[in-house]
């Protein structure tokens, strides 16, 4: 699948069930001129997300639903042979599955090879081994910081963090790309004994890196089959004696269920491996409480005291009896819970939503989800208990005789019931 001339589609990270692709929540970035002369690549961050794109005048990007309602800053460096040439921003407040337009300018900046903000590398601190971090300036320009010397108990820095002995992170003279249009050499770059890569060092105007050198492709002949030597382009043609692909994209990967009981959903699209041509994805796992089968939570179906509520194929919720005129969540679910006053839910993006049986009120607070991520969930009488992502139990609600007193320890199950709670530990 080839992007069109004008728009180009990133997912950055957002993950949904298949078939849930026409509500995904998305931002749409319009570049409306300035420094764009020569620009041969897109770098993207939002907020904490980063991604990479072909310099088109669109740019479409995915977003989780729980950006929804906050404002996102929206980042873009115009590269040029891996160095930023150009910068813009601007914050955008994602709608719910709904599309937001953005329009960004880039200004013209000097900076040297792009980095990603946050990553360590080694390098020389001082009289011996030290860390310097990839950080942002308020110019947009991103850079390695100055070293910070490795203290006086782990004085070696190897794979960008400091320990007791170093250890070779490569084979001497070795070369690799780091990038598409940047290269780093393995020898030594710090103060130890021990080999380390370089920095990178971005490739001439018109070249690209393959296994470590860059290069302008090859000489063959117009019309010719040939390859270019990328693992991830497809369909490599020579034209005016240089051979090229089409760049491989790693297009949606449905889920899967990975055990009888266990949904992996993936990231909308994954990053191609320049070595072997594979795409990789990021992904999340939910526990599906009624079994897993071709690709998909089997059904569920939750019954309280005078309500039902069921999740659907397409994984929204339906509720019936005394629930059925409740206000019910939108988002799509894995598992469900309900009880006399309130249900929740474990939605596929890992948060955990309430809501209560009108006309009562929140008198315990039983639909007032904490912050965090969470693979399950179980409803009391007026209180509620759920697993988080790391395995602790989280309780809220009406707080008598301890009910919202989990222990400490990690667990695969919870049960909530009228006036206490049983877990299995891990």
């Amino acid at each position: 699948m080839r992007p069109s001339p004008f728009t180009a589609v990133l997912c950055m990270l957002a993950l949904a069930l298949l078939g849930a692709c026409d509500r995904d929540t998305r931002i749409k970035v319009t570049i409306a001129g300035g420094e764009t002369s020569g620009i041969d690549g897109f770098q993207l961050k939002v907020e904490d997300r980063f991604g990479v794109a072909e310099p088109l005048s669109e740019l479409e990007l995915r977003v989780p639903d729980e950006m929804a309602g906050t404002d996102a800053k929206v980042e873009l460096w115009g590269l040029r042979a891996g160095d930023q040439v150009a910068y813009g921003a601007a914050v955008v407040t994602p709608s719910l599955h709904g599309t937001v337009d953005v329009t960004l300018t880039l200004a013209a900046i000097t900076c040297g090879t792009w980095c990603q903000p946050g990553s360590t590398t080694c390098g020389a601190g001082g009289a011996g081994d030290g860390t310097t971090t990839c950080a942002q300036a308020a110019n947009g320009c991103v850079a390695w910081s100055a070293p910070t010397a490795c203290p006086t108990a782990t004085p070696f820095c190897s794979n960008g963090s400091c320990g007791a002995t170093c250890s070779d992170e490569c084979t001497a003279g070795a070369m690799e790309c780091s990038g598409s249009v940047a290269t780093r050499r393995c020898g030594q770059f710090d103060s130890d004994e021990c080999l380390d890569w370089s920095p990178a060092s971005g490739c001439g105007t018109g070249q690209t890196c393959t296994a470590g050198v860059c290069s302008s492709g090859q000489t063959c002949n117009t019309g010719d089959d040939c390859e270019d030597g990328n693992a991830c382009t497809d369909g490599d043609t020579c034209a005016g004696g240089v051979c090229a692909g089409d760049p491989r994209v790693c297009t949606e990967k449905p889920p899967e269920c990975t055990s009888s009981t266990t949904l992996r959903m993936y990231g909308l699209a994954g990053t191609c491996s320049a070595s072997t041509g594979d795409c990789a994805y990021s992904y999340i796992d939910a526990t599906c409480p009624r079994g897993c089968s071709n690709g998909a939570c089997n059904p569920q179906v939750a019954a309280g005291a005078t309500n039902s509520c069921g999740i659907r194929s397409t994984g929204t919720l339906a509720c019936w009896g005394d629930m059925s005129n409740s206000s019910l969540p939108t988002a799509t679910f894995s598992a469900i819970s309900v009880r006399l006053y309130h249900g929740c839910g474990t939605t596929t993006a890992g948060a955990t939503v309430c809501w209560r049986r009108q006309p009562f009120d929140n008198f315990y607070g039983e639909v007032d989800v904490p912050s965090g991520t969470f693979t399950s969930v179980s409803t009391g009488e007026v209180f509620t208990c759920a697993i988080r992502t790391a395995g602790t139990i989280a309780c809220w609600g009406d707080m008598t005789s301890g009910k919202t007193l989990a222990p400490a320890g990690t667990f695969t199950q919870v049960s909530a019931g009228v006036d206490h709670s049983c877990a299995v530990r891990t």
